[in-house]
């Protein structure tokens, strides 16, 4: 153990703690760089100078993955508990109103396209200390990253259920399908054998939107003949938009197509259903930087209420569509 001049133990600082947490955590060096956000060469660096102030080795090298040994894992829960305590520290005794620090927001393209721009406005205005990494994703993907530690806030269709994350449900993403307004259809709702024979575009297979549509039809004994996927939900809106097929997607992303009249709202029997939403914030506690951008979000949504609001009225008459 390496002692200061005056005899004292050294103390651990907090970057070599944090790089010894992220390793065990992520289970390797490039991985906790990534995590941390820093060139890969320092994380080892500082494992080792925790290793040479401590006088124990604290990652086995050897094998595919580096994992911790004996008095690493006992270190572990001391690191957690001092990371923690100098968080409390820096927010009880710290300038409170001026957070700072790298947050890293995953989003799926839904509030990608509706109220993030008005996040990020905020942002600039009130905490231009707090450096924002955005990842757009689908809901799945931001699951895992979460569940890795890799994000430390996401909004994302739920369910959810991790540990060391705080869920908070927001509410249904009203969804539709849409159309050009040179596609020939029915006149009148449609009903799901009648969609089901028209060319259709959700999102990608395995993800929330892709489900909710297959389930959808499903529940009425029909399968979709011609069901193709993309994982952008600009380009579904402009597949539709000149008659090439129907795209599911909300509403309130296409305000502008809708009100131009390049796309229209297409009544179903029954009615499409929506996708639920949730806001998760990882970190116990989460830092105040976290803590900042996680309120702005919430502000954020609730000064665009369309992407959780009901969708625009449509007609639902017999006359031709």
């Amino acid at each position: 153990m390496q002692r200061d001049g005056e005899g004292s133990p050294r103390l651990p600082k907090p970057e070599q703690l944090l790089a010894f947490r992220e390793i065990v955590r992520a289970g390797g060096f490039h991985a906790a760089a990534r995590r941390l956000g820093v060139a890969q060469p320092s994380v080892p660096a500082r494992l080792k100078e925790l290793e040479a102030l401590l006088g124990v080795v604290l990652v086995e090298r050897g094998g595919r993955r580096p994992h911790p040994t004996p008095e690493g894992r006992e270190l572990l829960d001391y690191a957690e508990r001092m990371l923690a305590l100098g968080r409390e520290a820096v927010e009880r005794v710290g300038a409170r109103d001026r957070p700072t620090g790298r947050v890293r927001l995953g989003l799926t393209a839904i509030p990608a396209v509706t109220w993030l721009p008005r996040l990020v406005a905020r942002l600039e205005r009130s905490h231009p200390g707090i450096r924002l990494e955005v990842v757009v994703e689908a809901s799945d993907r931001l699951r895992a990253l979460l569940r890795a530690g890799d994000l430390d806030i996401a909004c994302l269709a739920g369910p959810l259920e991790l540990p060391v994350v705080r869920v908070e449900p927001l509410g249904s993403v009203p969804m539709a399908w849409l159309a050009g307004p040179g596609l020939e259809l029915p006149a009148g709702p449609l009903g799901l054998p009648e969609l089901a024979r028209v060319p259709l575009v959700t999102d990608t297979p395995g993800s929330h939107p892709h489900r909710l549509a297959l389930e959808w039809f499903r529940s009425g004994g029909v399968e979709p003949s011609r069901h193709h996927a993309c994982s952008s939900l600009p380009t579904r809106i402009r597949l539709a938009a000149p008659g090439l097929d129907v795209a599911m997607a909300p509403a309130a992303v296409a305000c502008r197509e809708l009100a131009a009249g390049s796309l229209r709202l297409l009544p179903t029997h029954p009615p499409l259903p929506g996708l639920d939403y949730v806001l998760a914030v990882a970190g116990e506690p989460p830092s105040p930087a976290v803590r900042a951008v996680a309120g702005l979000a919430r502000r954020a949504m609730g000064e665009e209420p369309s992407w959780l609001g009901p969708a625009p009225a449509v007609s639902v008459g017999r006359d031709r569509m």
